[in-house]
């Protein structure tokens, strides 16, 4: 992991068209996880495989953000350039809207009515309620982003995206029927946009979630990558591996661009965020 070199500029021949590749990847991938999602038998379980479909398949490219709470968390933790960030932002929002037209679309549902796929019920929740249950969902879900994909020093392989899957799938089935389980400000404004459901309310969720992941994201790089661990380890002898020095292996020292990793001859995940 490596810093970029202070000489090479955002708008470099390059980076343009890395970048540009990079965002649309964001912009498909939320495209189509607000979409499986929206119309997904299982909301829990569905936006779980979901998810972690979606990071396998953009991640190489953009490194599977597709959440702009995500992408906030990585901004604030100098993880990601903000420049690129809001790129990335504005990206997921249009995609995750524009899930929402299709699914509105397929199902034959009028749009600007208030209601159709993905829209939460929640005339009789609180703000307060849907605050303090979007905060703690997505304090899980960039919590388990942060320990298995952005510490590099965990050498969770290719096993990362299934971890945010079961990490996005617990987050929903614990407070889905409260809130809709957003968990992502991209899916709580595409309907919004689309159908014009809970489009007053729509700021509790984005500052939950916003707060949530950065408060997740904070702590545990502040925290818990300073602390003692245990690598995984697959050797017959049960040996345990491990650092109390995780700095030496930490991320900050690199630019995150890729969950997998750009280089297929090493089975550890690269991810960059």
């Amino acid at each position: 992991m490596m810093k970029a070199k202070k000489s090479n500029t955002f708008f470099a021949k390059k980076n343009v068209v890395d970048t540009a590749s990079a965002v649309f990847a964001e912009f498909l991938g939320t495209f189509l996880f607000a979409w499986i999602g929206g119309v997904a038998k299982n909301a829990a379980l569905g936006n779980g495989l979901a998810i972690a479909a979606m990071v396998f398949f953009t991640a190489s490219t953009s490194g599977g953000h597709i959440n702009p709470a995500v992408t906030m968390s990585l901004v604030v933790t100098r993880e990601h350039p903000w420049v690129k960030g809001i790129f990335y932002i504005v990206a997921q929002i249009f995609g995750a809207t524009l899930g929402a037209v299709l699914d509105g679309g397929l199902q034959g549902v009028q749009f600007g009515t208030g209601d159709g796929p993905a829209c939460a019920n929640i005339t009789t929740t609180s703000n307060a309620v849907i605050f303090g249950y979007e905060f703690m969902m997505t304090f899980v879900f960039v919590g388990v982003i942060f320990a298995t994909a952005v510490n590099q020093a965990g050498n969770f392989g290719g096993s990362t995206p299934i971890a945010i899957g079961f990490a996005l799938f617990i987050a929903i089935d614990a407070g889905g029927d409260v809130t809709g389980g957003y968990v992502n400000p991209a899916r709580m404004l595409g309907p919004a946009f689309a159908f014009g459901c809970n489009l007053d309310r729509s700021w509790v969720y984005i500052l939950a979630e916003v707060l949530g992941g950065v408060s997740s994201a904070v702590i545990y790089k502040t925290t818990m990558m300073k602390m003692k661990f245990y690598v995984p380890y697959s050797g017959s002898d049960g040996e345990e591996q491990g650092s109390s020095d995780v700095e030496t292996a930490s991320p900050t020292s690199f630019h995150l661009d890729s969950i997998v990793g750009r280089h297929k001859v090493s089975s550890r995940v690269d991810i960059e965020m």
